[in-house]
């Protein structure tokens, strides 16, 4: 009588030609960069793969932060434009940002899960990054605005 392991096994022999014949053929078009990373992954020990996730993540959290700062330096933050923003998005609530097609009627409702970026248009991203911008110079006036002040008030 088989055991589980010995069924495991023949129904792996008998899968692994075709998943050989799909894993080459998905890899066949693969950029070769890609490849490459993906063989020298598979290469190293697990404390090697830690190590170098941990530095891409700060690697592609310190470009997020400089992009950032480069975006609100540019709005060139003053009280004026701050009090522009605030009136022109001041009505914008849940039911204008579906109407006018910022965000999705199926996301979730307020309160509940996260908005997450599939219930954002492109358009909804951009408000929302604009939003994220202003409230970034505001709470970092003296890094993003004015690098040469000790204080800067809005």
């Amino acid at each position: 009588m088989p055991n589980i392991e010995s069924i495991i096994r023949q129904i792996n022999k008998d899968l692994v030609p075709q998943f050989e014949e799909q894993l080459r053929a998905s890899l066949a078009g693969q950029e070769k960069d890609w490849l490459i990373e993906q063989i020298v992954r598979l290469t190293l020990d697990a404390h090697s793969l830690e190590e170098m996730d941990r530095k891409h993540i700060k690697q592609a959290e310190s470009q997020r932060r400089a992009e950032r700062a480069k975006r609100v330096k540019a709005l060139k933050l003053d009280r004026a434009k701050l009090e522009r923003f605030l009136r022109q998005y001041k009505h914008h609530d849940r039911k204008w940002l579906i109407k006018n097609g910022y965000l999705q009627r199926t996301a979730p409702p307020k309160g509940s899960d996260l908005i997450l970026t599939k219930f954002r248009p492109a358009k909804g991203d951009q408000l929302l990054a604009l939003a994220k911008d202003m409230l970034y110079g505001l709470s970092n006036p003296t890094r993003t605005a004015h690098p040469h002040r000790a204080a800067y008030e809005i």
